[in-house]
C-alpha cells in the first residue's frame, strides 16, 4: 500500500510540475475530516482544459505532447484499490486534487 500511495503522489506532483511555469509552487497538505484522511495537492498552473475534465481518469487521455495519458488513470486506480476517492477543482489559477482515504483500517 505504501508504495502505491508513493506512486500516486509522484504521478500527481510530476503532472503538476509539467503543467506549471517556472517559479510556481505545488503544495501538499494532509488533514482529517469526518471519517476521512485527506491528502490535498494544489498547483499554481493554468488549470485542466475543459475538454478533458470529464475524461481525466481515462487511460491515454493527455494534453502533453509526449505524454502517455496513464499518470492520472493510475492514480485513480490506486485510490480505488486503497479504499479512497479522488476529487478535484480546477481554474485558471491552479488545480487542487483531494485524495480521501477511509479512516478505517485497510483490508489490503
Amino acid at each position: 500500500m505504501i508504495n502505491e500511495i508513493r506512486q500516486l503522489l509522484l504521478n500527481l506532483v510530476n503532472d503538476f510540475f509539467d503543467a506549471m511555469e517556472r517559479r510556481k509552487t505545488v503544495s501538499i497538505h494532509t488533514y482529517s475530516e469526518d471519517d476521512k484522511i485527506i491528502m490535498s495537492i494544489k498547483d499554481e498552473g493554468n488549470g485542466i482544459p475543459t475538454e478533458i475534465i470529464d475524461r481525466i481518469s481515462t487511460p491515454f487521455v493527455t494534453t502533453k505532447e509526449n505524454g502517455t495519458g496513464l499518470g492520472l488513470a493510475i492514480c485513480f486506480a490506486i485510490s480505488k484499490r486503497n479504499n479512497a476517492t479522488i476529487d478535484f477543482t480546477t481554474s485558471g489559477n491552479g488545480t487542487k486534487f483531494n485524495i480521501r482515504f477511509s479512516n478505517r483500517p485497510y483490508l489490503v
